[in-house]
């Protein structure tokens, strides 16, 4: 009997194995990263079980499945700081996709992982829409083309009872921007996204002004105005100026710079995270751009990591030296990393008691051998 259940034991562990197909070496790999489009797209296992991502570098994945790979770039890009709640997919190259795009009045648009259980509310809740969202008529686009227009105000007044339903992979989530007469969105990379309040004769300047004004990552070339009449007008602000007027119920959308325009600064500065790449640029000028070094920061063991093809390189970068004049600065190249190191943490006195404690009683115990 006892053999039996054994076997039967051996048996599921098997079965539960071949279920999730095992990463291997030349697999074809569909990430998605619902905050990042950079991140984004077919990567190749490589010879040595990795695959080789923008800003984080080679990420062993042989041998994982799919949900464990996920779970393992997610992990990375929260560690080093790169996305603050990154939501992670890998599916292997010709299964279907497992993602639901989610647009219009929302904070974070995009496309979300998604299984068989994803709810719209999942959805809306990563999302997050915008307080002029008219959440009374979202539309749902399902994968054979079926539309539902889903009241999911009426399911949280009802107390999450109904009005729920689930999206599958493929779907697309509309959110449509409620009227407001005195009123003008702004979305995007702007320190205040959401609702400004319309002003007499107010310009694309004033609307961006009111929204907190542009990040650092802000592409403003590409900056999109859809009208209240329903045209789209896309405006290059670094050539014709801030002056396009704002109509009441206008919704204006800043986009990010591309991936190949960045930075990655990580460790003891201000604001840690992307900085926007210029030609020429230095590693003081990029240290800068992320909101400076701190006082604690080790300028004189900074590093830049470089993947160069295919291999990373490091350049470390005495910064100290270079603000007091006595070495050359490092230039930059996109898509680099900076990595500026935190002091070592001192040890307190009762810490030193202790391990002063230990290292006598092993002394101890090692003369009575």
């Amino acid at each position: 009997m006892r053999f039996w259940l054994v076997g039967l034991l051996l048996v599921g562990l098997c079965v539960g194995s071949l279920a999730q197909q095992r990463i291997a070496v030349g697999d074809k790999l569909n990430v998605v990263v619902s905050d990042s489009k950079e991140l984004t797209g077919e990567y190749v296992v490589s010879t040595d079980g990795t695959i080789l991502m923008p800003f984080i570098g080679a990420v062993e994945v042989l041998g994982l499945t799919t949900d464990a790979a996920a779970a393992k770039i997610r992990k990375i890009l929260a560690d080093q700081r790169v996305l603050l709640d990154p939501r992670v997919s890998v599916i292997l190259s010709g299964e279907p996709p497992k993602v639901a795009s989610v647009t219009g009045a929302v904070q974070k648009p995009g496309d979300y992982p998604v299984t068989t259980t994803s709810t719209l509310e999942d959805l809306l809740q990563q999302a997050q829409p915008t307080p002029n969202a008219d959440l009374a008529a979202v539309r749902l686009t399902l994968p054979d083309g079926t539309v539902q227009v889903v009241d999911y105000r009426a399911f949280q007044a009802a107390g999450r009872t109904e009005g729920n339903p689930v999206v599958p992979a493929g779907s697309k989530v509309y959110v449509a921007i409620r009227p407001a007469v005195q009123e003008v969105t702004v979305l995007g990379a702007v320190l205040k996204p959401g609702i400004v309040k319309h002003t007499e004769s107010m310009t694309l300047a004033d609307a961006l002004k009111a929204a907190g004004g542009t990040k650092a990552d802000a592409d403003l070339t590409r900056i999109k105005v859809q009208k209240a009449d329903g045209r789209t007008l896309e405006i290059n602000l670094t050539q014709v100026g801030g002056n396009a007027p704002i109509t009441p119920g206008d919704q204006v959308f800043v986009p990010m710079l591309a991936a190949s325009s960045y930075v990655m600064v990580r460790g003891a500065v201000g604001n840690p995270g992307l900085v926007p790449y210029k030609e020429k640029m230095t590693v003081t000028e990029a240290l800068y751009g992320a909101g400076k070094p701190l006082e604690s920061a080790r300028l004189d063991r900074v590093e830049v990591k470089r993947i160069e093809s295919g291999r990373e390189q490091t350049i470390k970068v005495n910064v100290a030296s270079v603000l007091r004049g006595q070495a050359s600065d490092v230039e930059l190249k996109a898509g680099d990393t900076v990595i500026v190191p935190f002091p070592p943490k001192a040890i307190s006195v009762g810490e030193a008691i202790n391990y002063a404690w230990i290292l006598l009683s092993l002394i101890l115990i090692l003369r009575k051998l």
